[in-house]
C-alpha cells in the first residue's frame, strides 16, 4: 500500500462500528454528518470545529522514501431522548457504552484491519462529554454527546 491511510482507516471504522452489537438498529452510524437524524447516532470522520483535518508526514529515515504519518479521525456519539422524565443518566450511559465498544474494538486491532501499516497504531484519545445543561435544553428532552478522536499513525 502506498499513500495516506486516512480513507482506509475511516472505511474500516465505519464498517466495524456498524457491525458492533451496541450499534445495532436503531443506532445510525454515518461516514461524516448524515442528513438522516435519529435518537442514537455515531458519526465517523466529522470535521473539526474549524472544518479542517490535519495529516502530518515525516520522513521515516529508512527504505525507499518511506514516510510516517500521524492523523486524527474526529468522531461524535450522540444519544438523545424526548421530553418527559428520562434522566440524562440514561442517554449518557448509552453513549458511554458505545464509546467503550468502539475503544474495545480498536484495542483488539490497532492496525484497523491493516489500514495502518506497521509500525502504525490507533487509539481513542481526547474524549469530551457534554450533556443536557440547562432548563431550556431539558424541556426539549435529554442528550449526551461524546466527542473524541481516533489517533492514528502509519508508515507509507
Amino acid at each position: 500500500m502506498s499513500g495516506t491511510s486516512v480513507g482506509r482507516a475511516i472505511d474500516y471504522l465505519v464498517t466495524q462500528i456498524t457491525a458492533l452489537p451496541e450499534c445495532a438498529s436503531p443506532v445510525i452510524v454515518s461516514d461524516g454528518y448524515t442528513a438522516r437524524r435519529g435518537a442514537q447516532m455515531v458519526w465517523v470522520g466529522v470535521t473539526s470545529a474549524d472544518g479542517t483535518s490535519d495529516v502530518k508526514s515525516d520522513w521515516a529515515g529508512i527504505g525507499a522514501q518511506r514516510e510516517d504519518e500521524t492523523f486524527d479521525i474526529p468522531m461524535l456519539i450522540e444519544q438523545s431522548a424526548g421530553g418527559g422524565d428520562v434522566a440524562v443518566k440514561v442517554v449518557r450511559d448509552r453513549a458511554l457504552v458505545i464509546l467503550d465498544a468502539i475503544n474495545a474494538k480498536i484495542r483488539t486491532d490497532r492496525s484497523l484491519g491493516g489500514a495502518l501499516t506497521l509500525p502504525g497504531w490507533a487509539a481513542v484519545r481526547d474524549v469530551r462529554l457534554t450533556q443536557t445543561a440547562d432548563p431550556e435544553e431539558a424541556g426539549e428532552g435529554r442528550f449526551a454527546r461524546v466527542f473524541f478522536v481516533v489517533r492514528c499513525t502509519a508508515r507509507f
